[in-house]
């Protein structure tokens, strides 16, 4: 969690905790006083929900994956709250990002 807060931090985002929505982090644009969070960001591999550290990251897999109930529920939740979904993933010694956003069907 701490290398991806750390690239977030270093492309000029504020960030908080994102645990109220399902994810790790939320994202603004700016102050998190003045700007609404655009983005709520859930690490890939890192993922302990009993460890209440927020930089914690006991084991790093990269094997760990997400299921299909959790990936949709993950991205409705980002969505009801206006917000776009992401799932950050380390990968040596960069960070990748993949964006999830639900769209209307007519």
């Amino acid at each position: 969690r701490a290398v991806v807060l750390h690239d977030l931090y270093r492309r000029r985002y504020a960030v908080t905790s994102g645990r109220k929505f399902g994810g790790d982090f939320l994202v603004y644009p700016g102050d998190p006083l003045v700007f609404h969070a655009w983005f709520v960001v859930r690490v890939m591999g890192c993922h302990d929900d009993d460890d209440d550290d927020q930089m914690g990251c006991g084991e790093y897999r990269q094997d760990v994956g997400i299921g299909c109930e959790e990936l949709l529920g993950f991205s409705r939740i980002a969505s009801s709250v206006k917000k776009v979904a992401v799932m950050a993933t380390v990968v040596g010694e960069r960070v990748e990002y993949v964006s999830l956003q639900w769209s209307g069907l007519t």
